[in-house]
């Protein structure tokens, strides 16, 4: 369950732009046991932790942000459910978008996911004026793990992605509350969608993902990859003229 409590104001920790700048993490350097404790302390079940130390170490640069991975200690009086490993992603402004829809969604989306699992995240910010975010989550790497690439996962890992992506749409299939979290542009679909184009990406698309795999896919799966695109495409611009099936 996300520890991040329900508000309905959308955009909350995304600062207008304009307005007073957001405290945003943009270096590792930046995170001290004062400041982790303060983050921790808006969450109800950890308002009384009391941080000895921590370590942060593990700091990656990938091309979408910079992250490093935070052991924490406690003092003995903290509740046992204080998380003692975090992490800690921060962007890099080479998709600021990225950022801020992921901050968008763990604090107003993730709250609203019922019984689906999510990574517990503790804090989620981002600054119109810079395009800089951060997001706080507990490390789960000890018991989630993704392969080096370009090693596929093994199948049954490949098995829980699609189940867990399944629940996701079945949990928010035609829900209203979608035009709320991402409204739709009026008429986008009748009169800006651009289906030659989005064609032709998606057969890029494609043609790229086959020769990359090579002879490890069929030649019957190739086709039907090939064969789907138009009809995905068509089913896709039918599903967001109509509203169903979203």
């Amino acid at each position: 369950m996300n520890v991040i409590p329900p508000n309905n104001e959308i955009f909350c920790n995304i600062n207008p732009k304009g307005d007073t700048p957001v405290k945003i993490i943009a270096d590792e350097k930046e995170v001290t046991p004062t400041l982790i404790e303060k983050i921790l302390h808006k969450t109800k079940a950890l308002e009384k932790v009391k941080i000895k130390a921590i370590n942060v170490n593990r700091a990656q640069s990938t091309n979408t942000s910079n992250i490093c991975f935070i052991k924490v200690k406690y003092s003995n009086e903290s509740p046992e459910t204080a998380p003692k490993r975090l992490f800690l992603k921060m962007s890099n402004l080479s998709f600021p978008k990225l950022g801020k829809r992921e901050v968008f969604f763990y604090n107003n989306v993730a709250n609203q996911m019922g019984e689906l699992p999510l990574i517990p995240c503790y804090d989620a910010k981002y600054d119109e004026n810079t395009g800089r975010s951060h997001i706080l989550l507990e490390d789960m790497s000890k018991t989630h793990f993704r392969t080096e690439y370009p090693i596929p996962p093994r199948y049954i890992n490949c098995n829980r992605h699609i189940e867990g992506l399944a629940k996701l749409h079945a949990l928010w299939w035609d829900d209203e509350r979608l035009e709320e979290f991402a409204p739709r542009k009026k008429d986008y679909w009748c009169k800006d969608f651009d289906y030659e184009k989005e064609v032709k990406d998606l057969e890029k698309l494609v043609q790229n993902f086959l020769n990359f795999i090579g002879d490890r896919i069929s030649k019957p799966s190739q086709n039907i990859l090939n064969n789907s695109i138009e009809f995905y495409v068509n089913y896709a611009w039918e599903c967001h003229k109509e509203g169903k099936n979203l």
